[in-house]
This record gives structure tokens, sequence and C-alpha cells, in this order.
């Protein structure tokens, strides 16, 4: 009885202290949002950009001339702070605490740049879907706690994508480096060119389709990985359960040497003059890139395609 007392009166004062920071503005306390649209026009030079989202979605594309846009909806439920500082265009949206409840809609964050190449792009959704075109940046870095990301048309020299819960589909990219962490989730990688590509996946399957890696690593817990159409020099997976299937192409298989192993499953090697069927672990191969695949439960199938 005196929890729900205690309970009870912190409800109230809770409430109160809501009602006096929003100016006992009912409408912002209990979540009825109201927006309007607005445009920032950044004509200086933007070398860097730093987004954070508390709840709308957020579209990148290509601008027409040589400013940055930032089309946007104010709301009196979020607080927008947009500020510009030496090469530095920082946009930050940010939940007004006082605000109990929230029932509304997602809008969109529309942000627009020069096809010029940018130092850094850096990209933080606590909820929503991020799709970006057309972006020539030094380093892409995207982190979403919750919701779609979607990448195409990508030049960069690193990029970092990380999704705690959310389908991920990259296409068109070509990076020196591309670094993809997803907690739950699939991920779709296709056409791109990457020198050193690494996957970390907590759950969720893994597609890479006609795209060419020159070190690929993957470490996953629980789901599929499968590539079609894939060149590369190495690999090496680490996957704890579900099938790994690679169809790769490549001008000569003697380049490989394959190190093969399954604790719970079969391994299959077909293509390029290989037709080997067999259990548990596989070494075979005299070349000197290595392909290296470790599955603790599941099947295990390479076939090669010579061009």
């Amino acid at each position: 009885m005196i929890v729900l007392v205690v309970i009870g009166i912190f409800i109230v004062v809770y409430f109160i202290t809501c009602l006096i920071f929003s100016n006992f503005n009912f409408k912002v306390v209990f979540g009825k949002e109201e927006r309007t649209l607005n445009y920032l026009d950044c004509t200086e030079n933007v070398s860097e950009i730093v987004v954070n989202v508390a709840s709308d979605n957020l579209i990148f594309n290509k601008s027409e001339d040589n400013a940055v846009h930032v089309k946007y909806y104010n709301s009196n439920l979020y607080q927008f702070d947009i500020a510009y500082d030496d090469g530095l265009l920082t946009i930050n949206q940010k939940r007004l605490w006082y605000s109990i409840f929230n029932f509304n809609k997602k809008y969109i964050i529309e942000i627009a740049v020069p096809d010029t190449n940018i130092y850094s792009a850096t990209l933080k959704l606590s909820s929503g879907d991020v799709n970006i075109e057309d972006l020539k940046s030094n380093l892409l870095d995207i982190n979403t706690s919750s919701g779609k990301i979607a990448v195409n048309n990508i030049i960069a020299d690193r990029t970092n994508i990380k999704a705690s819960s959310g389908a991920i589909d990259i296409k068109n990219l070509n990076s020196l480096e591309l670094d993809t962490q997803s907690s739950s989730g699939s991920i779709r990688i296709s056409n791109i060119t990457v020198d050193k590509a690494q996957f970390r996946l907590s759950s969720g399957d893994l597609d890479l389709i006609d795209s060419s890696i020159k070190s690929l690593t993957i470490n996953g817990s629980s789901g599929k990985i499968e590539s079609s159409k894939l060149s590369l020099e190495t690999c090496n997976i680490d996957t704890s359960s579900g099938n790994v299937i690679l169809g790769v192409v490549t001008p000569d298989v003697s380049i490989y040497k394959m190190n093969l192993n399954t604790a719970n499953g079969s391994i299959s090697v077909s293509g390029g003059g290989y037709d080997i069927t067999t259990k548990s672990s596989l070494i075979t191969g005299n070349g000197t890139q290595l392909i290296k695949v470790n599955v603790s439960s599941g099947k295990l199938i390479i076939n090669f395609e010579v061009l």
C-alpha cells in the first residue's frame, strides 16, 4: 500500500513538473503535435555534416547547385538546433523531455548536398529510417537504434554502418573500407566495390550480390550468409548458426586455398574443377588467397564460376 502511495505521489509530481516546464501547455504535455515546414539554405563551404535525429526519417540526396539545402518540419514536441561553424554543419533534433506521450507520425528531414567531396557525414537516428543517395565523402558514418538503412550510389574512403534493429540495404557503393554491424535485421549488399569489408551480425541474414571485395570478414551469431557472383581475394567467415552458401566468380580457381570447417553439417565445393562433398573439415587448394570458413551448425557450400 505504501509503495502504491509513493508511486502515485511520484506520478503527480512528475506531471505537475512537466506542466510547469511546458508553461502549462497541455498540447505539449499530452503529445499533441503541431508541425510547420521550414527550409534552410547554407551557401557557405560545408566540409562536415553531423546529424542527430530523435524521431523523424532522414533523406540525403544530391543538391542541384553548390549549396546545402535542408528541409524539415519544426515541431512543438521536438526542438531543432541547426548551426554552422567553420565548415561544420550540425543538425540536432531533440525531444522535449516534458512531453509525456507521443502517438504522432514521422516526418522527413531532407538534406541535399552538392556533388562535391565532403570530409565526413555522421548520421545518428534514435528512431526512423535513413535513405542516402549520391554522396561523395571521405567518411560516412551511420548509426541507428531502430529503423531501416538504405544506401545507394556512394563514393567514400571509409563507410561505417551500425543498426541495432532494422534492415540494411547497400548498393552501388565504392569504398576503401566498409564496416557494417547489425544486432537484429537482414543485410543486403549489391554491386559494391570495396577493398576491405567487415560484417558483424547478431541475428539476421546477409546477402552479397554482384560485388567485388578484396578482403572479406564476417562474424555472425545466427542467420544465413549467402553470396552470388562475388569476386574476392581473401575471406574469413565465422558463424555460430546458419548455412553459408558462397557463389564466387574468378578467372582462376587455383589462386585459392580453402580451410573449411563445420561442427554440425556438410561441406560442398563445386565448380572450377571441384566436386567435393564431405563432413567436418576440408583443406584444399594450393593458392595464396585464403578462403577460411568456420560454421558451428549449418551447411557450408562454395560454388565457383570461372570467368
